[in-house]
């Protein structure tokens, strides 16, 4: 959701063959077997502190890791096999892929050189995401890679994403870092892995310190098909199946441990992920997960849903910029992969259908945010009249009363199943939340997702950084974050952060 406030703004294993081969032989042969108070307190940890915290870890842990082979273990330097893909063909999706079994999660299927960073560039990337008290120490080449995955109803799916091997890494064996973005459109154009910056403040981070870090799209974002937008499993089963797909570029270079960190809408697929990493699996151990200000849904009310249906004539611009986006992009998406690929447009009124679904298929987040405000300026032009009624009478009536039927119905069992109970015995969390944030809102939103996890059985720590907005709270808290992981991965002692001034749920 990173990119919406601007609009705000405006408004008011394929080991045994290389990935190329297994794509031009699926291609060829259908039966082919190729295949943080966060706030001043927890992140002014004194400035000196956090970057010599970091540097001196980053030196030791780049020291250390130099030689990768004398500790038995192959270099995260490199991709372990070969990566010679052109950039565009990442985006294409092969026909005639071996059958999709648990053994070929994560398979890579295209791989492709892309961008080699130095420090200064890390540098300048950092500075341009606003992100504070990070000192890059290690250069990182980067790769783009496509993997399979599952997508909702159990369909097989494709997932590309953008790789960062450190050229220093900071341990030997390394962990694998997943990291997840915030909302960017559903347009094909919107994939973060297209934007050479895009999700920097997430991944060089940790890529600079010497981590090797996978960054998902999430299937359908970039690629054939319609990403999963808030569908909780879908995305959950393109971070984990991220974490598969590093380990199967380079073999033998990784523990055991599996980090996931997730901004907005990333920060709700890597809660989903850490719910689900144990049934799902990911060839590894889920150890830390790290959220900021996470976009999850845990009522049926999240992102004030069922208040918006029941105010049909409510000027749109009143409930904001953020939530009306919201809701045609999770519409569409779900009518496109839980109804028909012809259906997309059936969730908005016949009269604004084309306008709406077309918005959804071509912009990016600010151009769609306006686009929304522009083509439907009630509420009520948001929602086709009798999905609106059903819908509304099952979440404020029930599924037996006679008016919950139809499309509005199965849209409603969707939101139902789509609450997912997190792991109390999985890995712990990290909630960063800002209190000047308007897109998730520390009461409406942060404050609920707690409440959700710590029923749940979670162990999750809070850090509220008090002047963040949703704009700046992870490049103010990502290098606190960072040393939260380190703990983690170490098995030692957490920093402390504050929770002070975190509201009560308003549900």
């Amino acid at each position: 959701m990173r990119a919406l406030v601007l609009a705000a703004l405006v408004c008011t294993g394929c080991a045994a063959a290389t990935p190329g081969d297994v794509a031009d032989a699926a291609q060829q042969d259908a039966g082919s077997d190729a295949g943080a108070d966060a706030g001043d307190a927890g992140i002014d940890a004194g400035d000196a502190g956090t970057d010599a915290g970091l540097d001196a870890g980053s030196d030791a842990g780049a020291d250390a890791g130099t030689d990768a082979g004398d500790a038995g273990f192959a270099s995260a330097a490199a991709p372990g096999i070969p990566c010679g893909d052109s950039l565009d063909s990442i985006y294409l999706t092969p026909t005639g892929l071996p059958p999709l079994s648990q053994d070929h999660l994560g398979d890579i299927v295209r791989c492709a050189p892309d961008a080699q960073l130095s420090t200064a560039d890390e540098a300048s990337q950092l500075s341009g995401k606003g992100v504070m008290h990070v000192t890059p120490a290690s250069a990182t080449h980067s790769f783009r890679l496509s993997y399979r995955t599952t997508r909702a109803e159990h369909i097989e799916g494709l997932g590309t994403a953008r790789v960062f091997l450190p050229q220093s890494q900071r341990s030997t064996p390394l962990p694998i870092v997943v990291t997840a973005h915030g909302s960017d459109g559903l347009g094909t154009t919107c994939a973060p892995s297209k934007d050479p910056t895009g999700n920097a403040e997430l991944s060089i981070p940790f890529a600079s310190q010497g981590y090797a870090v996978i960054a998902p799209d999430y299937a359908g974002l970039g690629n054939d098909g319609t990403q999963g937008y808030l569908d909780n499993p879908d995305t959950a089963h393109s971070v984990l199946d991220a974490a598969r797909a590093l380990r199967k570029l380079i073999p033998g270079a990784f523990s055991n441990q599996i980090v996931l960190v997730g901004f907005s809408q990333g920060g709700g697929a890597v809660l989903s992920a850490q719910a689900l990493a144990r049934a799902y699996g990911a060839d590894g151990d889920v150890v830390a997960v790290v959220v900021f200000a996470a976009q999850w849904q845990t009522r049926l009310d999240s992102f004030a849903y069922v208040q918006a249906l029941s105010n049909p004539t409510e000027l749109t611009i009143l409930t904001g910029v953020s939530k009306p986006t919201v809701y045609v992009m999770r519409q569409y998406a779900w009518q496109m992969n839980h109804v028909g690929v012809t259906s997309g447009g059936a969730a908005f009124p016949a009269s604004n259908a084309d306008n709406l679904e077309g918005a959804a298929q071509t912009q990016c987040l600010v151009a769609m945010g306006a686009s929304v405000q522009t083509f439907a300026p009630h509420v009520g032009d948001l929602f086709e009249p009798a999905f609106r009624t059903a819908l509304l009478a099952c979440a404020q009536s029930s599924t037996s009363d006679p008016a919950c039927t139809g499309n509005g119905r199965a849209f409603h069992e969707f939101l139902t199943e789509n609450i997912l109970t997190a792991d109390a015995a999985g890995a712990p969390i990290l909630y960063t939340q800002g209190l000047n944030d308007i897109v998730m809102d520390p009461a409406e939103e942060a404050a609920c997702n707690l409440d959700k996890l710590r029923a749940d059985g979670a162990n999750v720590q809070v850090c509220v950084d008090s002047p963040a907005q949703h704009t700046d709270v992870v490049g103010r808290n990502v290098a606190s974050a960072l040393q939260w992981v380190e703990a983690k991965l170490a098995g030692t002692g957490a920093p402390a952060c504050s929770a002070a001034g975190m509201p009560a749920c308003k549900p």
